[in-house]
């Protein structure tokens, strides 16, 4: 089934997207977490404002469906459900991935889902959701992932609003779960080189077509935990290590998608320099948010170019992702049990 239609459904002539997601409140803002009294009404106010794409949920869905007339916004389908709603934010939270997403959005008639793999500080439940939706990813087929982050800037050429393909990680998170490996189950794959090299390329051929973005091919992601900001002393420290631009996603996403043998890689987009810059004021969510928002729409043209570039045999890609694992298991085959052999089968079951 060829994939076009439904995306010349959710893309506008000029390639750009606009989705409007009015129904999750997972940055704690006031405004979120007030909840949503009317969703049917929240619905026709937004299909009167004439978007790209609406996001809802399963039990959303039908708001948008249910309207006649072709002439509408295409409904992007999301895969979770969560308890993010309401005048305070639960302790914990959680977002679970819904049962048959693909086989829900065909039903739905939606243009495509999103899969949430977002992490929130502090929020141990979600860091362990985020395997279960990576594992998801693999047991639906999914060869690729590519990530969108914002980041800020540790060079002086790496300017805002610029987008960065990095090809190297830093991991300075503290609490995320970062592996599908326990009970006894010990792999060590190969992440020396952290994001796919020949997903980078389709991206960096992809923007080098467009013509009109201005992109910096290789750079050094230093991702801390968060949800703070750097200190000036930090961001300076980075800086000596040799890191190009900070940010607070893509892990523990790239570990788990090299276990889960998914080619990875991300487009950064560079909102601001961090605080090491001296003629910059100190990092504010307004700015980060109004120069992402800027980005956005070059991101989606880029995404789409590359959909259209990925290829159908990915046998014929020159990267190893699809074999990390071949000889990363170090656990002795005699200990692996009946019940571990199934829990892995999924990661394993071609070595097994």
């Amino acid at each position: 089934m060829s994939v076009h239609p439904r995306l010349r459904r959710l893309f506008a002539a000029d390639g750009a997207c606009f989705d409007v997601a009015i129904d999750h409140g997972f940055f704690n803002e006031a405004s979120f977490l007030a909840g949503i009294e009317d969703i049917g009404a929240a619905v026709t106010t937004i299909v009167d404002a004439a978007p790209d794409a609406i996001q809802l949920t399963v039990g959303q869905a039908h708001h948008l469906q249910d309207r006649p007339g072709a002439h509408k916004p295409a409904l992007v389908l999301r895969t979770d459900v969560a308890n993010v709603y309401g005048k305070t934010l639960p302790n914990p939270v959680f977002s679970q991935l819904i049962a048959d997403p693909v086989e829900q959005a065909v039903r739905l008639d939606a243009a495509c889902v999103v899969v949430n793999l977002f992490l929130i500080p502090k929020q141990a439940t979600l860091y362990h959701q985020c395997l279960a939706n990576i594992a998801a990813l693999k047991s639906l087929g999914v060869e690729w992932i590519l990530s969108v982050s914002a980041v800020g800037s540790l060079r002086e050429d790496y300017a805002p609003l610029h987008l960065v393909i990095p090809d190297q990680l830093v991991d300075r998170t503290k609490c995320r779960p970062n592996s599908f490996f326990a009970d006894g189950m010990v792999a060590h794959v190969s992440f020396a080189d952290p994001f796919c090299s020949a997903t980078s390329d389709l991206l960096e051929a992809a923007i080098r077509d467009l013509g009109d973005i201005p992109y910096h091919r290789g750079g050094v992601y230093v991702c801390i935990e968060g949800p703070q900001f750097s200190t000036k002393a930090e961001s300076r420290l980075y800086r000596q290590w040799g890191c190009d631009i900070i940010g607070m996603t893509a892990l523990p996403e790239a570990k788990l998608a090299r276990e889960a043998e998914i080619c990875y890689a991300t487009i950064a987009c560079v909102t601001d320099y961090d605080v090491w810059h001296a003629s910059e004021e100190a990092v504010s969510l307004e700015l980060v948010v109004a120069n992402l928002t800027r980005n956005v729409a070059n991101a989606q043209r880029i995404l789409r170019a590359v959909a259209a570039r990925l290829p159908a045999d990915r046998a014929d890609a020159t990267c190893d992702c699809s074999s990390a694992l071949a000889n990363a298991l170090i656990t002795d085959p005699s200990y692996i049990t009946a019940d571990l052999r199934k829990k892995y089968a999924l990661l394993l079951g071609k070595y097994l």
